[in-house]
Order: structure tokens, then C-alpha cells, then sequence
């Protein structure tokens, strides 16, 4: 599960990435497409990790706040750091 929310916390950039190059576009649909793919996945992430923040104690609890107003802020710059600091990491000392 931790490999797939790190999978899914690189699909808001990349898509964004996608979504630019396809913009002038006309003729495709791409850009449709990207924005169709990112903004449930992003929504899902921001919940996801929300709650994680607040029901796991991998976060401190004087960084909980912080981390919930850069996930709402910069969510798509955010995600992949918070996934490597508190999932991937977090998950790697417990085993």
C-alpha cells in the first residue's frame, strides 16, 4: 500500500507536466484527459494524507499543523516529500 501512495503522490506533477505540453493542442484531447486523472487523485491524496497526519504518530505533533497547511497549499509539490519522510520512512524502521 505504501509503494502505491508513493505512485499516486507523483501523478499530480507528472500530469500537470503532461497537461502543459498538450495545452495548445486542439486536436487532443490530452489536456481533458489530465484533468480528468489529476483532480480526483489529488482530492483522494489530500484527504488520505490529512488524516493520516492526524491519526498516525509518525508526524510529530508540533509539525501536524504545518504539514496539513502545506498539503492544502502545495499539495501537488508537497506530497512526494510527505510520502518519503513519514510513509516510506516511517515504514522502513518499523520493519
Amino acid at each position: 500500500m505504501r509503494y502505491l501512495t508513493g505512485v499516486l503522490s507523483i501523478v499530480p506533477i507528472l500530469g500537470m507536466i503532461v497537461a502543459m505540453v498538450y495545452i495548445g493542442d486542439h486536436d487532443s484531447n490530452v489536456f481533458t484527459y489530465c484533468v480528468y486523472i489529476i483532480n480526483p487523485v489529488t482530492l483522494v491524496l489530500i484527504i488520505g494524507y490529512i488524516a493520516y497526519i492526524f491519526k498516525n504518530n509518525a508526524v510529530p505533533k508540533e509539525k501536524r499543523a504545518l504539514w496539513t497547511v502545506v498539503i492544502l497549499f502545495a499539495h501537488a509539490l508537497a506530497f512526494p516529500f510527505f510520502w518519503y519522510f513519514y510513509v516510506y520512512q516511517t515504514s522502513n524502521e518499523s520493519t
